[in-house]
């Protein structure tokens, strides 16, 4: 793989940009957990493109939203995943621009930034005025809970005249939430359901 100061001029490679965004991760300039989602991202979305069209770092960007709704039509991917996705290759796409154009300016991405620890510290000093009581049971909660095998608990709530339809958005809508989805996989990783024919 090239070194950072070998990424001289733009490229219409993904795995140019894919390969950068790894290097950044690796002099610490991208927290990895983030590195690592803007990659899945850029890398889940572009796989929807045919071999002719560009994938020039400048054209990825200025065709982003498009992109991102075909991989999402094509996935039957739900609102939130795709403005998800697309956020997040558009912030590597922006970050490797950006770079190409003027290294020294590229101070990183990651982390907890000024003004979100300055909003944790408010919402601090506003939980220590009004604490909420701990103690107090919740009889009247809404939700049923279902106990994992792994020791988690799963808190519901089901509406009326729930359907195996609106069970399966749900599912899907959840998909990107787990630890271990994978939107290169069919169904992001989900196993097929199993039926049982009774005799």
């Amino acid at each position: 793989m090239k070194n950072v100061s070998e990424f001289g001029e733009f490229v219409n490679s993904t795995d140019e940009i894919l390969a950068w965004a790894e290097e950044m991760a690796k002099k610490g300039l991208y927290d990895q957990s983030t590195g690592r989602n803007l990659r899945t991202a850029l890398k889940a979305l572009v796989g929807i493109l045919d071999p002719d069209e560009s994938k020039e770092s400048k054209s990825l960007l200025a065709n982003m939203d498009s992109i991102a709704e075909r991989w999402a039509r094509a996935n039957r991917a739900n609102p939130t995943t795709m403005r998800t996705y697309k956020q997040r290759a558009t912030s590597l796409l922006e970050d490797y621009v950006g770079f190409m154009e003027n290294p020294g300016s590229f101070k990183g991405r990651g982390g907890t930034s000024a003004g979100a620890k300055k909003a944790e510290k408010k919402e601090e000093r506003s939980n220590t005025k009004a604490p909420p009581p701990l103690s107090e049971p919740n009889v009247t909660s809404p939700f049923n809970t279902f106990r994992l095998p792994n020791g988690k608990v799963f808190r519901y709530s089901i509406p009326e005249d729930f359907t195996i339809e609106d069970l399966r958005r749900v599912v899907y809508h959840l998909l990107p939430a787990t630890s271990d989805f994978d939107p290169m996989r069919p169904a992001g990783g989900l196993p097929p359901m199993v039926t049982q024919t009774v005799q």
